[in-house]
């Protein structure tokens, strides 16, 4: 090939790249936004809703047609007389406890003549939801995004709101919505690749539409709105979430008469031989309502740890708004498979400070408080189990913490006989063995010397006298202060000063350097604690470590490591 004409060839391809970059990089979608909480009272209305529906001509059965109605009685959101333009709305998930606001198309509810011009805006989203939005913007083109979502790749298992909402992205819902506004053909379309299918369900997806789609439809719906719900439950947007929790209350019941009404076999039958609801994950929608209208009933709440928050004397008072507070608890699960670690929470910690005079409190929350936290737990996200988390894992692990990991009770009177007995009792004398045995790895030195450190529970009989002290609090370790030979000082300044320094290693040679690196994080620990058991003796010791990790401080090796 010439050369004149390779270089005319590379030249006009880089000319089209060049040309096309300004647009790919248009195109190149950012981190989301944080969502925004809805500061409204109630969910508008669509303008059709509760009015006649003719469908139109289909060659569907009429058990789509009865299925279409029966959906719109249940709330499904009527997109008629709506202007399909671009819309910004919130979205929640499982992993984020702000939300995010997704750019997408939907139905914009008109403004209502009576509205002041700041007035909160709506749409119906492509998941037969109303949703209120942040912003409305041009009008969109409803047949090339039908286009596109009839050349997707359709999802059929518990997908997150964003797809749900999605105008690119094909599912049952959105078939739904095209047979409401009169778009028979493309809602058929639609339906041929994106096949009703519950996900509860063990059979095939239907290749043909000759069948009864109540349940594969209104399960579709319905897990939409419980994730919606439950997602503006987490991130405390209580008034969305009533509207969806409240409406699936009676749509629980409603669908199994009407399934069993239609011949409707149900599938993949429980343990013991019990029939599985056709909506299993409703079992507890009522809970969410429940707590989600409480929420919105109260208002907004003054919170004891907020930054600002006026610190509360009386202790008795402070114990009583932490508890309160619990339901604020928001721990984000850990992983999937896997938990909600509440001990996470300040408010966890905070109740664990209080010590003894918290337990009754608390074991009372144990007892009798349902409310729920702003956590939930599931095995895998795209599956539709959820479980709601009460303030009783909170309160259970603050309690674990006052009672330092020891075996209390399995039971509310086994724990109220036990946790005075057990907190009272000392044992500074086991600490003080384990910090003395020379076979006690470092990290049980830091265990015991924590523990000797610790404030000692109060005397109940003498709180108010504890309250009014202006000296240090007693210390759990007391009892063993004056042991000699060896002392707990010199314990503590031993172990502290055996765990040799990272600086007196070789940073080449990575095993041991890293491993002289958590040496001396424990010995920094090991400081602190002498330095709180005794001031003078522990001040230079501190000083000492402070240079020991200034000169560590220019190594890379040691950043993991920093304290």
């Amino acid at each position: 090939m010439p050369r004149i004409l390779l270089a005319t060839i590379i030249g006009g391809v880089l000319l089209a790249f060049a040309a096309a970059a300004p647009a790919l990089a248009r195109e190149q979608p950012g981190p989301p936004k944080p969502g925004v909480l809805f500061t409204g009272k109630e969910i508008q209305r669509p303008p059709q809703a509760g009015k006649e529906w003719k469908p139109p001509e289909t060659s569907l059965p009429e058990s789509w047609i009865s299925t279409m109605r029966l959906l719109l009685s249940y709330g499904f959101a009527d997109p008629r007389g709506c202007e399909y333009r671009e819309v910004e709305l919130t979205c929640g998930s499982l992993w984020s406890k702000k939300g995010m606001l997704i750019p997408t198309h939907a139905w914009a509810l008109p403004r209502q003549e009576s509205d002041p011009p700041d007035a909160p805006r709506f749409a119906v989203a492509w998941n037969g939801i109303v949703y209120p939005v942040v912003s409305v913007g041009a009008p969109a083109d409803l047949h090339v995004d039908v286009e596109q979502q009839l050349h997707s790749r359709p999802y059929f298992r518990a997908h997150e709101e964003s797809e749900q909402v999605s105008y690119d992205r094909g599912s049952s819902l959105k078939g739904c919505l095209l047979l409401i506004l009169g778009e028979a053909e493309l809602a058929e379309q639609l339906w041929k690749i994106t096949p009703p299918h519950a996900w509860s369900r063990s059979s095939e997806s239907p290749k043909d539409l000759n069948f009864d789609p109540y349940v594969e439809l209104v399960y579709e719906w319905a897990w939409a709105q419980h994730d919606r719900a439950l997602c503006a439950h987490l991130r405390g947007d209580d008034v969305v979430s009533l509207a969806s929790a409240k409406l699936l209350v009676p749509l629980r019941d409603a669908v199994e008469k009407e399934a069993v009404a239609r011949g409707i076999e149900r599938h993949l039958p429980g343990i013991n031989e019990a029939i599985r609801p056709f909506l299993p994950f409703l079992d507890r929608v009522h809970v969410l309502a429940d707590d989600a209208a409480r929420r919105v009933a109260a208002g907004p709440l003054e919170r004891v740890l907020a930054p600002g928050a006026a610190p509360i004397a009386d202790q008795q008072a402070r114990i009583a708004a932490l508890i309160r507070d619990l339901e604020t608890v928001d721990v984000t699960q850990g992983g999937q498979p896997g938990g909600v670690f509440v001990g996470e929470s300040p408010l966890v910690a905070a109740l664990a400070k209080e010590g003894l005079p918290a337990v009754e409190p608390l074991l009372d929350c144990l007892e009798h408080d349902t409310r729920l936290i702003r956590s939930v737990q599931f095995h895998r996200d795209f599956f539709p189990s959820r479980e709601y988390l009460t303030v009783k894992r909170p309160a259970g692990a603050a309690l674990g913490e006052i009672g330092k990991g020891r075996d209390i009770g399995r039971t509310i009177p086994e724990m109220r006989e036990n946790y005075r007995e057990v907190l009272t009792r000392i044992d500074a004398e086991h600490w003080f063995t384990i910090l003395k045995w020379d076979k006690s790895s470092p990290e049980e030195c830091l265990e015991a010397a924590r523990h000797l450190v610790e404030p000692a529970p109060p005397d109940p009989t003498q709180l108010a006298e504890v309250l009014e002290a202006e000296d240090a609090p007693r210390l759990f370790g007391e009892p063993v202060r004056s042991r000699r030979d060896p002392s707990v000082i010199r314990l503590l300044d031993r172990q502290a000063m055996s765990l040799a320094s990272p600086a007196k290693i070789d940073p080449r040679e990575i095993r041991d350097f890293q491993a002289a690196c958590r040496r001396f994080q424990l010995s920094c620990r090991l400081t602190l604690c002498l330095a709180k058991w005794d001031l003078p003796c522990g001040l230079p010791e501190c000083r000492r470590r402070l240079h020991e990790y200034r000169a560590l401080e220019s190594e890379p090796l040691w950043q993991p490591y920093t304290p």
